[in-house]
């Protein structure tokens, strides 16, 4: 659905949007094996050895990291998130303006994953609703991902992507998030004698940033160690669990399809109605 949101709104989000392609374009240019000098093997990003396992009496496969992310990556994932919240917050700034005229303080959106915190702060949340008009603010409340999760699938959808928005933007204040590397499962890997597996066994960790990390047990002695893999950054372990091991440009590109396509139309026609 097509919503004609406020120009400041839809600045904000097109900011996200461009910040996403930008971080996607990024990470496609870091994978990419680079050239060397002639006569050399071309450099990649991360490196395979092998580990003897004193324990199982074969060796395993040991992805690391061989170059450290660009520190844009970091950056473009932040101002993304930050971005789509502040679309929000300026929806409701539009709104109240056309309600209330001039305002004195801020007017943002609230995003609680639980009914007893916003219980515990109803007259705070609720002032800082107040300047809108009474139709905004029912939308407010039945938006808040702790209602939203107990209601159908799509509802509960777009509540997961709003309280992964406030993941985003907590942790992003006191830490730089954590991420790590995802080896996606190819078609074309060596057989282990068992068949074609994923690279990355059940129940083994997820490369990090800074720890080599096995990714798949007993491999054969004449497995290819110059095999391209494919890899995502994704979201370390640190995360909850609606982040964790997910690409971080799939899940800004989701968290904006839920601000843009059920978010904004919620709000359609409050700002007619209220001006």
């Amino acid at each position: 659905m097509t919503v004609t949101a406020p120009t400041e709104t839809m600045r904000r989000l097109e900011r996200a949007n461009t910040h996403t392609t930008l971080l996607r374009e990024l990470l496609a240019e870091y994978a990419q094996p680079k050239p060397r000098r002639p006569g050399e093997r071309t450099s990649r990003p991360y490196r395979l050895t092998r580990r003897w396992n004193d324990t199982t009496k074969c060796n395993d496969l040991v992805f690391s990291i061989g170059s450290a992310l660009p520190d844009e990556v970091i950056l473009l994932t932040s101002e993304a998130a930050h971005h789509l919240k502040s679309a929000l917050d300026a929806l409701l700034y539009s709104l109240a303006t056309q309600h209330s005229g001039p305002l004195r303080s801020q007017v943002l959106f609230p995003l609680l994953d639980d009914e007893p915190h916003w219980e515990e702060d109803t007259e705070r949340f609720e002032r800082g609703i107040d300047p809108l008009p009474e139709a905004a603010k029912v939308v407010v409340r039945r938006l808040q991902p702790f209602r939203l999760l107990e209601r159908g699938e799509i509802e509960r959808h777009h509540g997961e992507n709003l309280l992964r928005l406030s993941y985003l933007l907590n942790v992003d204040r006191q830490r730089t998030p954590p991420l790590a590397f995802l080896p996606v499962p190819s078609t074309t890997a060596p057989k282990t004698g068992r068949g074609t597996k994923s690279f990355l066994t059940d129940g083994l960790p997820i490369p990090t940033l800074k720890h080599n990390t096995v990714i798949r047990r007993c491999i054969p002695d004449q497995y290819d160690l110059s095999v391209q893999v494919a890899f995502n950054v994704v979201f370390g372990d640190e995360w909850p669990a609606s982040l964790r091991r997910r690409p971080v440009t799939d899940i800004l590109a989701s968290l904006s399809e839920t601000v843009e396509s059920y978010v904004l139309p919620e709000f359609a026609g409050i700002g007619e109605a209220a001006g």
